[in-house]
C-alpha cells in the first residue's frame, strides 16, 4: 500500500531503481548510515548494468504517488524506458515514510514482464549532508541508469549536495535524470535554491537583488549541453510564477553568466523553463523536447539582451524588446510538437504562441492583445 505526502511536504527524493526479473519483486531491505537511510525492493544486492537512454524529464509539480493523473504516468514511463530497466538512484529529506516512490516506480508504471520495469528500486532518505559522502551512496550512484529527485525544498538539495558525488552524478549525462518540483528546480545550470524560503512574483520584481532571490550558477556541472543556458520555475501558472521566472532571467543575464558553449548559438542569453502542474517536458539525448500532460509550458528567452535596470534599491525594468515569450497547452498539440533545447525555438514553428513581455518599474506588460502576461 503506498503512503502519500502532502503537497506543502518540504519532501525531497533522489530514487534508486535497478532492472527486475519479470515479475517478480524482492526486499524491502533498509540499511542505515550517518546522515542517510537506504529504502530498497527489488533485487536489491544484484546490479544490473545497462546502458541508459539519458535525457531529463522536466516537471512542473504535484505529480508525486497518490495525486497523479493519467497523463502523469506517461512521464514516469518514458523516465523507466530510458532506465532500460537498470539501475536508478532517488534521493529524498523527506521525514519519514520517505519511501513513497519505491511501490510506485516498481509496480505501477510498467507491467510486471515489462524489460523497462526496475531491477530495484532505492530511496537514498538523508537527513544531513554527511549522507552525501556515503560509501554504499557512492555504489549506488555509480551503478543508476536513472536518477529521480522528488519534490520538495530545494534549498535542502543544495545543502546536502552541493560539490558532493551526488552533484555529479547528477550533472555526468551517464544516467537518465527526472525530478518534479524542487526536483525539477535544480536541474538547470542555474538554480533558484531557495536559500531565503520562497518568493513571490511580485515581491521579485520589485525587488530583483534582494536576498531573497536566491540564485545558484553551476549547482550542477550540466554536462548535459542542453540544459546550459537554463534556469528553470515549477507550479507555473497555478501560482503566478511568470514575474519572478522574468526576474531570475533577468538576474542571470544581468551578472553575465551564461557562457560562451551555450549550446544555442542562434538565440545566446538565457532560458527560463515554467511549468505548470501535472506537465512534463521529456528531454532526449539529442536536446529534443515532447511535452506531457496538460500545461501550459512556457519559454521565455532573453536573445542577448540585458535588463534596462537591475540593481539594488530599485525595481525591475525590461524595456525595449524585453524578453521573448512561446507558450504551449495540451489544446495545441500534435504528434511532433516540441521544443528544441539546441535552437530555442519550437516545432512545429507556428505551434502554440508567441509573445513578448517587457517590465516597468516592477510591472509586467505584455504585446499580446488584452495584455495577459500568460
Amino acid at each position: 500500500t503506498m503512503k502519500r505526502i502532502s503537497a506543502t511536504s518540504t519532501a525531497m527524493v533522489l530514487v534508486a531503481v535497478v532492472g527486475l526479473s519479470r515479475g517478480t519483486r524482492l526486499g524491502p531491505k533498509v540499511t542505515v548510515e550517518d546522515g542517510v537511510t537506504f529504502h530498497c525492493v527489488g533485487h536489491c544486492d544484484s546490479p544490473k548494468a545497462v546502458v541508459s537512454g539519458g535525457g531529463n524529464v522536466l516537471m512542473g509539480g504535484h505529480m508525486y504517488p497518490g495525486v497523479t493523473v493519467p497523463s502523469d504516468l506517461e512521464a514516469y514511463q518514458w523516465f523507466l524506458a530510458q532506465a532500460a530497466g537498470g539501475d536508478v538512484l532517488v534521493l529524498t529529506a523527506d521525514t519519514p515514510p520517505c519511501d513513497i516512490y519505491n511501490s510506485f516506480l516498481l509496480d505501477n508504471i510498467t507491467n510486471p514482464d515489462s524489460p523497462n520495469r526496475p531491477n530495484s528500486v532505492t530511496t537514498a532518505c538523508f537527513t544531513s549532508r554527511d549522507g552525501s559522502a556515503s560509501p554504499t551512496l557512492g555504489k549506488l550512484l555509480g551503478a543508476a541508469s536513472g536518477l529521480f529527485l522528488t519534490g520538495g525544498d530545494q534549498s535542502l538539495y543544495f545543502k546536502y549536495f552541493q560539490k558532493t558525488a551526488v552533484a555529479a552524478a547528477l550533472s555526468s549525462g551517464h544516467a537518465v535524470v527526472g525530478g518534479s518540483s524542487a526536483g525539477l528546480a535544480v536541474q538547470g545550470e542555474f538554480a533558484f535554491v531557495a536559500l531565503q524560503g520562497g518568493i513571490v512574483s511580485a515581491d521579485a520584481l520589485d525587488a530583483p537583488m534582494d536576498s531573497s532571490v536566491s540564485l545558484s550558477r553551476g549547482f550542477l556541472a550540466v554536462n548535459q549541453p542542453w540544459m546550459r543556458g537554463v534556469v528553470t520555475d515549477t507550479h507555473f501558472f497555478q501560482r503566478d510564477r511568470m514575474g519572478r521566472l522574468v526576474t531570475f532571467v533577468a538576474r542571470v543575464a544581468e551578472a553575465g553568466w551564461p557562457r560562451d558553449d551555450n549550446q544555442s548559438n542562434a538565440n545566446p542569453g538565457v532560458l527560463g523553463v515554467g511549468l505548470s502542474e501535472h506537465t512534463a517536458v521529456v528531454v532526449d539525448r539529442s536536446g529534443i523536447g515532447k511535452f506531457v500532460g496538460v500545461g501550459p509550458a512556457y519559454f521565455v528567452r532573453s536573445a542577448g539582451r540585458v535588463p534596462t535596470t537591475c540593481v539594488q534599491g530599485r525595481h525591475l525594468s525590461w524595456t525595449g524588446k524585453g524578453v521573448d515569450v512561446w507558450r504551449w497547452n495540451s489544446s495545441d498539440a500534435t504528434t511532433d510538437s516540441q521544443w528544441d533545447f539546441k535552437s530555442w525555438d519550437p516545432s512545429p514553428a507556428r505551434t502554440g504562441t508567441q509573445y513578448a513581455l517587457t517590465v516597468k518599474d516592477g510591472v509586467l506588460e505584455s504585446s499580446q492583445p488584452g495584455g495577459s502576461i500568460y
